[in-house]
């Protein structure tokens, strides 16, 4: 079970301009594993395209710079980006990785880390 909240602070003069921020009570687990953080990414991006409805690009533009900040190419964050739902996210999240990360995402301990 997650304990992941979101919170989106948005300029009231200019929705284009936010911040966010996520908070959970476990051990982040994306810094131990990419598979994570695009786990996260996939949920930020939720948020923000649900909370900044007139810049429907600060959604993409936050979760690309996520994602290429973890090696993904631009290509596959596109790819990535045009998934619907998040079995099929997180389907083709894993055929993107390579056996190492995903062998870091297999040994991670849940009942400490946050999933």
């Amino acid at each position: 079970m997650t304990t992941l909240s979101i919170m989106i602070a948005v300029n009231a003069c200019d929705e284009s301009d936010f911040m966010i921020r996520s908070r959970i009570k476990k051990q982040e687990s994306m810094w131990a594993s990419d598979f994570q953080l695009i786990g996260l990414a996939y949920r930020e991006f939720d948020a923000i395209a649900k909370r900044i409805t007139e810049y429907p690009y600060a959604a993409k533009a936050c979760f690309v710079r996520a994602v290429i900040g973890c090696g993904v190419s631009l290509v596959d964050a596109e790819t990535l980006l045009a998934a619907k739902g998040w079995k099929r996210r997180m389907k083709l999240t894993w055929t993107l990785l390579n056996e190492h990360e995903r062998a870091d995402a297999r040994s991670l301990d849940y009942s400490f880390y946050e999933n």
